[in-house]
């Protein structure tokens, strides 16, 4: 009956202790270890964060660099301000040789875009097919980055009973701009346009 008896006070005894540890160490403490445990999945975070900065600026040294060769490419194919007239013909030119009939050829005035950049301005307007318009529009993207076409509106045409070129099933009307460098030792003499080839008309 006594080792009952003790077995019953310590086990008492021990829930008693469970529930003091309970009631005056474990909730007091509770609200401290949940707000620790916030910090620490904050700092594992910007750990994590910390550990992507490294490839974060490659990339961004990368980037950098493409753009800084991209301007240096584009300065260098900048042409000289005297010769724009001629960029203006060759773009008429090259739509001919593609087989793209040229209805209206009209050069704008040459604006100063900024201190270095002179800026001329074309509207072109064609008779072509799809295929053919995609082939001149492809190569206009291989050339020159420094042209840049700035609008374009396409239309069905009506063919008349008198055009010879029943494949011209299209009316096109393009806008381009063409820079050129305005710096002290460009030509800055600007010129009329020389006449377009008739040979492909």
């Amino acid at each position: 009956m006594n080792q009952l008896w003790i077995r019953r006070l310590l086990l008492g005894g021990a829930y008693l202790s469970a529930i003091v540890y309970f009631s005056f160490q474990f909730l007091p403490h509770e609200a401290d270890l949940r707000s620790r445990y916030v910090l620490l999945n904050q700092r594992e975070c910007l750990v994590k964060q910390a550990g992507a900065i490294p490839m974060q600026l490659t990339q961004l040294h990368t980037e950098m660099e493409e753009t800084r060769a991209f301007c240096v490419s584009w300065q260098s194919n900048l042409t000289r301000c005297g010769e724009l007239p001629d960029e203006l013909t060759r773009i008429a030119e090259q739509a001919e040789a593609h087989g793209v009939k040229v209805v209206e050829f009209k050069p704008q005035p040459a604006a100063t875009a900024c201190t270095e950049l002179k800026q001329a301005r074309l509207r072109l307007v064609v008779a072509t097919t799809y295929p053919q318009l995609l082939e001149f529009l492809a190569e206009l993207e291989r050339g020159q980055p420094t042209l840049w076409v700035e609008r374009m509106s396409i239309r069905e045409k009506q063919a008349s009973q008198n055009e010879q070129d029943n494949r011209a099933t299209l009316s096109c009307e393009l806008e381009f701009a063409v820079f050129a460098d305005n710096s002290a030792d460009s030509d800055d003499v600007i010129h009329a346009p020389r006449p377009i080839s008739r040979e492909s008309r």
